[in-house]
């Protein structure tokens, strides 16, 4: 518990990591040292969490530490992948080759999360707008019919007379009431999707397009940064497979490095693997043999940002006339269940 309450609070910010490393990069290739360049770091509009990080940076490397070993004080913000590149980068001499390659890479995560966090806000607000419809119809307007039932003497729904008694109970036990809609409205279907999740739908979503092809583009944009550092092969992938808390990704990662270290080629090795389009392994297999590695998966990269942008701008148009649609349902429903009966008796009892 304490844990994951702790991983909340420290969450990395892919902004903040495209800025320090941007930051970095430029004032490194200016010829600013270390210590003057964490001070200027400090200047930037970057969560607190990060400012505190960089004076613990900034207290390491005046004790003699490289920049990747300063970093890993604070390794819960700091990505392993982040820190390993870092220190290949400072040991090779390609550190501003490398931050670049971080930059952009955390840029365009940022990016995609930022276009899917957008585009989902006004399902959200339709959604939560039907949650307090809902609040609203049962609170206030279902007592009212139940009256008007009552009244006329007409027989009451039983749906209608189910939610009048249950919010009469919520409004003399409201402890018990809470604690029961806690329990079967919170917890127990936090527990049942968990569960169904872990059991069926976790490796059923790698299958989805849209999460294949996002997938897709991280490896991709993890491989230009591994080709552009001169780091091992190997090594570089070693060091993505810690970076990724999915099991699944993980193993695909592990399952690679196996493959290329059996003395396959890296497109024989994605091949083997499977998940990855044959365009994608087209683009490698000729780098591998052609050369220009670094240009093609950059140019890869592009094609499949592209590609995740229509497929999240094609969901997209089709969740939110759903939740319209869903919204004009509970009304209808609404209607048919207590709106018809009534009118049906008072004509009834009229005629």
């Amino acid at each position: 518990m304490k844990k994951s309450i702790s991983n909340i609070f420290c969450r990395k910010s892919d902004r903040a990591l495209a800025l320090i490393a941007e930051n970095i990069c430029r004032l490194h290739e200016e010829g600013i040292d270390l210590l003057s360049i964490m001070d200027l770091l400090l200047e930037l509009p970057l969560p607190r969490k990060y400012l505190d990080s960089i004076k613990d940076t900034k207290s390491s490397i005046a004790q003699g530490n490289t920049l990747a070993e300063s970093l890993k004080v604070n390794n819960t913000i700091y990505p392993e992948f982040f820190i390993s590149m870092i220190d290949m980068g400072e040991k090779s001499g390609k550190l501003s080759t490398i931050l670049k390659c971080l930059e952009q890479y955390y840029k365009k995560i940022n990016s995609i999360k930022k276009t899917i966090a957008n585009a989902l806000s006004y399902p959200f607000i339709i959604i939560i707008a039907m949650f307090l419809l809902l609040i609203f119809l049962a609170l206030f307007i279902i007592p009212s019919f139940y009256d008007v039932y009552m009244s006329s003497g007409s027989e009451i729904p039983r749906s209608c007379l189910f939610i009048y008694k249950f919010v009469e109970f919520f409004k003399e036990n409201k402890f018990i009431g809470i604690t029961y809609i806690f329990c079967w409205g919170i917890i127990l279907p936090s527990v049942i999707f968990k569960l169904i999740y872990n059991l069926y739908l976790k490796e059923r979503l790698l299958k989805i397009p849209i999460v294949k092809k996002f997938n897709e583009y991280i490896f991709v944009s993890l491989l230009s940064i591994i080709t552009n550092s001169g780091v091992n092969l190997s090594n570089g992938l070693n060091y993505c497979t810690n970076s990724f808390k999915s099991k699944i990704i993980k193993n695909k990662f592990l399952m690679i490095n196996k493959k290329i270290l059996q003395g396959n080629s890296l497109g024989d090795s994605l091949i083997d693997i499977g998940g990855y389009s044959k365009y994608t392994i087209a683009v490698i297999k000729l780098g591998e043999m052609g050369g220009s590695m670094d240009e093609r998966l950059k140019n890869l990269s592009i094609y499949l940002e592209n590609e995740i942008n229509l497929y999240i701008t094609k969901w997209i148009n089709l969740i939110q006339p759903m939740t319209i649609l869903c919204m004009a349902g509970i009304v209808l429903i609404f209607i048919v269940i207590f709106v018809l009966p009534l009118f049906d008796s008072l004509l009834g009892g009229i005629g």
